[in-house]
């Protein structure tokens, strides 16, 4: 076994998801929105937009482009959980779609110190959860 019981990332979304709900309501992306077409992702997902006060993304990475698009206004809270040594694949494909009410939550210090290699300024807060 190469992690603890009940630490790996579905484990921790799920966790997630159970503590928000106890003080606010929670909305998910239907199961199948990744099987859509471009067009039928947009409508969904600007319909999602707009309803929300704040979104966690998971697979929905395209609400970034998609708010900026449509002029939304919603927050958006983005986990790390620790991609930058491997590329930042998916943070460098959303950095520009940064807001200054957006919050990037790092599981690494390290990783803060490749973000601002990387990138050199954030517009979006910045925050390390051990």
């Amino acid at each position: 076994m190469t992690e603890v019981p009940g630490t790996s990332v579905g484990d921790i979304f799920s966790d997630r998801e159970k503590a928000i709900s106890r003080s606010f309501q929670v909305e998910l992306l239907p199961a199948y929105y990744r099987a859509l077409s471009p067009e039928k992702k947009k409508e969904v997902g600007a319909d999602f937009l707009k309803r929300c006060t704040l979104i966690l993304p998971g697979h929905g990475l395209n609400l970034f482009a998609l708010r900026e698009e449509i002029g939304a206004q919603v927050p958006m809270l983005y986990l790390n959980l620790g991609g930058l040594p491997r590329g930042a694949v998916a943070l460098r494909k959303i950095f520009p779609y940064f807001c200054p009410t957006d919050t990037i939550v790092f599981t690494s210090r390290a990783d803060i110190g490749i973000l601002k290699t990387l990138m050199r300024t954030c517009v979006a807060r910045q925050v390390y959860l051990p």
